[in-house]
């Protein structure tokens, strides 16, 4: 599958892609079933990463309420006999019902902004040109994909960030982290300096710049970014960036 075809199914499931474009692409899927296979097969990627991703966001949160102290600990007595045979149907059955708490209570006392975030934000599943800036970017690259942050990172700040792609993967890694305010360095040096004709690793930094300002809660620098996105008519994200003004202005 090549990059061209990623970035187009991409925009086809974020309900990003022109309507004459998108009809175009629904024709051709009621046509051709290897491109049905094909999308199938990318939505099915987007959808671990997204797990993974969620995965993430629940783990941040925990940590966030146990430094505010808003979690007490809790002494469970180790089960004996029959109880301790269904122990692990009930261990798992705590977690599930624990994890959606979680998951709860950042929806409902986050701010808008950060709600916001956790609504619209997911990972980058694909780049086209994501090598533009040379093989060595590569490693950092697939570590993302796969949601190994850590080691994403350690990779691409071992690159010079005087090349806009390097500084793109920096402020997506650090996003990834939770680490807003690095985000933003990162994404507003890209977006510092737009290229003579529209590129997508520029609209995509244009994107993912508002998303790490509405993480660091920042909602009047994430409106007028995403008024930005809003007015280009061939911003992939114009339409996302419409949906989020829609409801980042719902009083």
């Amino acid at each position: 599958m090549t990059f061209d075809r990623f970035d187009r199914f991409e925009a086809y499931t974020n309900h990003t892609l022109p309507d004459k474009e998108r009809e175009q692409m629904e024709q051709e899927l009621a046509l051709d079933s290897a491109l049905r296979d094909e999308l199938a097969d990318y939505q099915r990627f987007r959808y671990d990463l997204e797990s993974i991703a969620l995965k993430e966001q629940l783990v941040l949160i925990h940590d966030q309420l146990e430094q505010q102290g808003e979690l007490e600990p809790v002494v469970t007595p180790i089960p004996t006999g029959r109880v301790r045979r269904l122990w692990p149907a009930w261990v798992a059955a705590a977690m599930v019902v624990l994890i959606a708490g979680f998951a709860l209570y950042g929806y409902l006392y986050l701010s808008l902004s950060k709600t916001l975030f956790t609504t619209y934000y997911i990972p980058e599943p694909v780049s086209r040109g994501e090598t533009d800036c040379g093989p060595e970017l590569t490693p950092s690259i697939q570590a993302y994909r796969q949601a190994n942050y850590q080691a994403a990172l350690a990779e691409v700040e071992k690159l010079s960030a005087s090349q806009p792609c390097v500084r793109y993967y920096r402020g997506l890694i650090q996003l990834a982290l939770g680490n807003a305010s690095d985000a933003i360095m990162e994404l507003e040096q890209v977006v510092s300096k737009p290229p003579t004709e529209p590129e997508i690793t520029f609209q995509k930094a244009e994107w993912y710049l508002a998303m790490a300002y509405l993480s660091a809660d920042e909602p009047e620098k994430a409106h007028q970014q995403l008024e930005k996105i809003a007015s280009q008519i061939n911003q992939p994200f114009q339409h996302k960036a419409q949906e989020v003004l829609r409801d980042l202005d719902t009083p």
